[in-house]
């Protein structure tokens, strides 16, 4: 039976039914929103016939790639194509083998004529000269003479000039018969057309002489004398001829084995240094391709193995004695130190307290170059080797890096090799021969990295370019770290060796700097402490100045000429012999200048080179060669600058004496006395000018030196720190507190 809650469902619906008949919208509305009880599973109905089939879905992940299919069958060949542009012209060759030695030139013309000589004693009277053949004797084979049928060099028939002459044509010609004195030969007149007859003009003093000649006997004995005479000669001809041949062969041979040795030295060499040494000048297609950066391996200064000028020149006995001279001066300095000394403090002073307060601090001096020497040997390869790397196909932006890495270069120039040495050597007071190390190491340091990475920057261009090697040429370290103690400034990856070191030299050179170094000392002792020690100079007195310029003349000379001495002939030398670096030529014939322009070239060759490659000839190539003056210009006011800086440091003030007798002097001298002055008037004008400007320098330094320690100043302003203290310290002050 059905349950109370089934008959009530019933019924309700029942009456929902009447009401849906009714129309009830309530009712309707409440149905939509109930929810009836769950009916019980139906049948499985049947199935149904397969719909229509849908759209397309979107395309899948793409799969992995399948393996490698079989090789198709090899097509047609194809037409050939159009012909290619020519290429550009490739770089030059190697140097091809030696030629054979061409055949002698044409004869040069006669020289000049000599001067008159000097007129000879009287001669003892001689017996009568002999011919010109028999001068020497009739048994030396060795001198004898061919006869001319001169009237000097009579022949003795004309048969006989005929046979040693064929050449010649019928005409009047001396024959003497006798031989012997040439003064009583005859003019005949030879007919070598009939076989060399001789024909005598009928003269009254020849007819017994003709008619003697014409005797059978004598005729016959006669032209069998000729015959042999004729044919011994005939034979000295073949003798020198078989002699001349057999000297030219060896002669051939020696030069032959001059010329194979000649090159087998070569062949040893660097083959970079060979090359270069033989390559001609670029063409301008293939200046084309390193635009961006000149090619300094191929243009620039190439390296031979030469001594210097003055160890040759020292050879010269000549030469040796001016050396000797100076060294006797050294010695009188020193001879009238001791003796003033033993004369004013009844005893020897040997102490040297100028030198020793000169080099004082030097524990610091060493450390010091020890951190700018390793900061230019880490720092500088570091970054370029870094930076070659960006240069590769696999990093984007080259040129971004490039920016990067060249400021960061630049800030360590000025900042870690510039700035600091400098800030420890003005606040720890160095000395000033102190100073005057740590900023010329600072300097050479400094222009041997800017050398290393000019030099080197160009290749990985190239190589970026090209992609000629999978890998940036860097140089190896070894070679950066020989090139930072090589006396050049110029950076190459090998240089031109000795086979060995020489010991003794090395040391006899140092033991020069030695030497050098004490006779500046007893130079200033004698010369320079007791004149400049007390300030008596006003620029107001002419009279003051003059005197102080020319007594100074003779100290500054010999502190220029101590100073080439013994640092760019001896120092230079030394280290150049420890490192077997072979070429010597640090400086030139610069005493023989005779213009200015000469002199800047050649007397100091080390820095020359480097104003000339990397200021003078980058200035050309920036500004494409259209302001050589301006070039010139930037060159001088750059070494005048280094100079004048290098003065500020050491001596501790500003007083830019150099830098102005540099740049108004100094470029005057360049253009008015350039290289078509060659009178030797002018050599004399350049030494004259040189010995007055190391006067003035001597004496204005020397003055302003001691200014500053007699008048310091307790709170000086930027403007007294420019203004030279010489100007307004007076005389008669206090002494110099530190006794220099």
């Amino acid at each position: 039976m059905p349950s109370m809650e089934q008959k009530g469902k019933k019924e309700l619906l029942e009456k929902w039914e009447m009401r849906a008949c009714q129309g009830d919208q309530d009712l309707l509305e409440d149905l939509g929103n109930l929810q009836g009880l769950r009916a019980l599973d139906g049948l499985l109905g049947v199935q149904g016939n397969e719909g229509d089939p849908g759209e397309p879905g979107p395309p899948g992940i793409r799969g992995s790639t399948g393996p490698e299919g079989f090789k198709g069958k090899t097509g047609l060949k194809g037409t050939q194509g159009p012909r290619g542009p020519i290429g550009p012209q490739g770089l030059p060759g190697d140097i091809g083998v030696l030629g054979p030695i061409g055949p002698p030139g044409l004869k040069g013309n006669p020289g000049l004529q000599g001067l008159k000589g000097e007129r000879g004693a009287k001669g003892t009277q001689q017996p009568r000269p002999l011919s010109r053949r028999w001068a020497q004797g009739d048994d030396s084979d060795e001198f004898f003479n061919w006869p001319q049928g001169t009237k000097d060099d009579p022949a003795t028939t004309c048969y006989e000039l005929g046979l040693v002459h064929p050449h010649l044509n019928d005409g009047y010609f001396y024959i003497d018969p006798n031989q012997g004195c040439p003064y009583d030969s005859v003019k005949v007149f030879c007919n070598f057309t009939a076989g060399g007859t001789t024909c005598i003009e009928p003269l009254k003093s020849q007819v017994q002489m003709v008619v003697r000649v014409q005797g059978s006997t004598e005729l016959h004995r006669g032209k069998i004398e000729v015959e042999h005479v004729t044919s011994k000669k005939l034979q000295l001809k073949r003798k020198a001829e078989y002699l001349k041949s057999d000297l030219m062969h060896q002669l051939d041979s020696q030069v032959n084995d001059f010329i194979d040795n000649l090159i087998e030295e070569s062949a040893n060499l660097e083959p970079t240094h060979v090359a270069a040494s033989f390559t001609p000048p670029m063409s301008d297609k293939e200046r084309s391709k390193f635009r961006h950066f000149r090619p300094l391996h191929g243009e620039g200064k190439q390296f031979v193995s030469r001594r210097s000028l003055l160890d040759e020149l020292l050879e010269v006995n000549h030469i040796r004695t001016i050396h000797h001279m100076f060294i006797s001066l050294f010695a009188v300095f020193i001879l009238s130190t001791l003796v003033v000394d033993f004369i004013e403090e009844g005893r020897l002073v040997l102490d040297f307290d100028l030198l020793v307060d000169a080099f004082g601090q030097f524990p610091l001096v060493v450390c010091i170059w020890i951190y700018m020497f390793l900061s230019a040997l880490l720092f500088p390869y570091t970054l370029f080797h870094l930076w070659s790397n960006t240069q590769s196909a696999s990093y984007s932006h080259p040129k971004l890096y490039s920016l990067l890495y060249g400021s960061v270069f630049l800030l360590y120039q000025a900042l870690l090799l510039g700035f600091f040495p400098v800030y420890v050597v003005v606040t720890n007071s160095l000395p000033p021969a102190s100073r005057f190390i740590i900023i010329m190491e600072q300097v050479r340091l400094m222009m041997k990295s800017h050398s290393f990475i000019r030099e080197n920057v160009p290749r990985v261009v190239t190589w970026s370019k090209d992609k000629s090697s999978p890998a940036p040429v860097v140089p190896h370290v070894s070679h950066y770290l020989y090139f930072l103690f090589a006396p050049t400034l110029i950076y190459r990856d090998a240089y031109p060796r000795n086979p060995l070191i020489r010991w003794e030299y090395v040391a006899t050179k140092f033991l020069q700097v030695l030497g050098c170094l004490f006779f500046l000392y007893y130079m200033f002792v004698r010369l320079c402490v007791p004149r400049f020690h007390g300030i008596s100079l006003q620029l107001s007195d002419l009279k003051a100045f003059v005197l102080c310029v020319f007594n100074s003349i003779l100290p500054g000379v010999l502190v220029f000429l101590l100073g080439f001495f013994g640092v760019l002939h001896c120092w230079l030398n030394a280290f150049a012999e420890m490192l077997r670096f072979a070429d010597r030529m640090f400086y030139k014939d610069w005493w023989n200048s005779t213009s200015f322009a000469n002199f800047y070239r050649t007397w100091n060759v080390v820095v020359h080179d480097f104003l000339y490659y990397y200021v003078y000839q980058d200035f050309l190539w920036m500004s494409q060669n259209r302001f050589k003056p301006a070039a010139m210009l930037f060159v001088f006011t750059v070494s005048a600058v280094v100079h004048e800086y290098i003065l500020v440091i050491c001596f501790g003030f500003f007083y830019p004496v150099l830098f102005c007798l540099f740049m108004s002097f100094g470029m005057m001298f360049n253009f008015i006395l350039h290289d078509q002055r060659k009178d030797p008037i002018w050599n004399i004008f350049m030494w004259m000018s040189l010995f007055v400007g190391e006067g003035v320098i001597f004496c204005l330094y020397s003055n302003e030196w001691y200014a500053q320690r007699y008048c310091p100043l307790k709170e000086p302003s930027f403007l007294d720190l420019l203004k030279p203290r010489s100007w307004s310290c007076q005389e008669g002050l206090v002494e110099d507190p530190d006794g220099l």
